[in-house]
């Protein structure tokens, strides 16, 4: 149970496209593997709580996710 409940303290948005960024590949050729995890990663970079999360280490506190 520590181990799922560590993935908790993440972004939720941001765990399913880490879970696209595995599962997607796996159906599709093995050279458009990076091409996915990059179009996975900026959608990552654009949510709300990748700017909390780069706030929260700037000021050296725990970040507050709200799951945008």
């Amino acid at each position: 149970m520590a181990f799922p409940r560590e993935f908790t303290k993440y972004s939720l948005p941001v765990l399913g496209l880490a879970r696209q960024a595995v599962h997607r590949p796996l159906s599709a050729p093995q050279d458009e593997g990076p091409r996915v995890e990059a179009e996975l990663a900026t959608l990552a970079y654009q949510t709300a709580d990748a700017e909390e999360e780069l706030a929260a280490f700037l000021e050296k506190r725990p970040p507050n996710f709200h799951d945008r």
